[in-house]
């Protein structure tokens, strides 16, 4: 496969959705075509048996519990809003995914490349040493954190131990940065199986101040 820039069909109930296209009106849905990073088929390879790599390591689940869930669906509600005014109504590219995705898959998936992101502010080790992955499982929304080598490297393992420590470097990277809605710094990753989607920085903060505001009401009962 190979990501280019081209003309494609924007709607995302077509067929043809961010799909290469020609012409200038999406020959399912009629709606006209519009420039946009789409994906190339360069190749096809057939295997005979299905091709998997498996490897050992060790990996961490999140999950968010029910409060969360509901104080998220909130602010992903305002943030909507916001983004609708201040397009006069519509929706663009950059924002459709929290259109088509729940508020707690959005933050769930926003916190994890945050966290992956800050990895070198808080140990000795690469962003590259751990990967994430967010999926849908029974109706839940779950997080995985997982060490990229065989056997492990610690890194999974210190985002367990630390946890707070990571949301709160995360936090700071992610706030310090300049961009509006997440950028390649603080957010995105080329290698996102998911295509960097659902993702928005402001949500995932949201979600990283209230984990560090917890911890702190844990220390500091009243």
């Amino acid at each position: 496969m190979k990501r280019t820039y081209g003309m494609t069909c924007k709607n995302q109930r077509c067929a043809n959705y961010k799909k290469p296209l020609e012409g200038k009106s999406c020959s399912l849905c009629k709606q006209a075509l519009n420039a946009a990073e789409v994906t190339k088929l360069q190749k096809e390879i057939a295997f005979s048996e299905p091709y998997v790599t498996k490897y050992q390591a060790p990996c961490v689940l999140v999950e968010l519990n029910e409060p969360l869930q509901k104080a998220l669906q909130i602010t992903v509600n305002k943030c909507k809003q916001e983004i609708m005014t201040n397009n006069g109504g519509e929706t663009p590219e950059l924002y459709q995914s929290l259109w088509s995705s729940t508020a707690e898959m959005a933050a769930l998936h926003s916190i994890q490349h945050q966290i992956v992101k800050a990895v070198p502010l808080v140990v000795l080790s690469s962003s590259l040493d751990v990967d994430e992955l967010a999926i849908q499982k029974e109706s839940r929304n779950i997080g995985y954190f997982f060490d990229t080598c065989e056997g492990g490297n610690g890194a999974a393992e210190a985002i367990f131990s630390d946890f707070t420590k990571f949301t709160a470097a995360s936090y700071a990277l992610a706030a310090e940065c300049d961009c509006e809605a997440g950028c390649p710094r603080c957010l995105h990753s080329t290698a996102c199986p998911q295509h960097n989607e659902p993702l928005h920085k402001d949500v995932g903060l949201f979600l990283l101040d209230a984990i560090s505001q917890a911890k702190l009401n844990s220390q500091n009962p009243s």
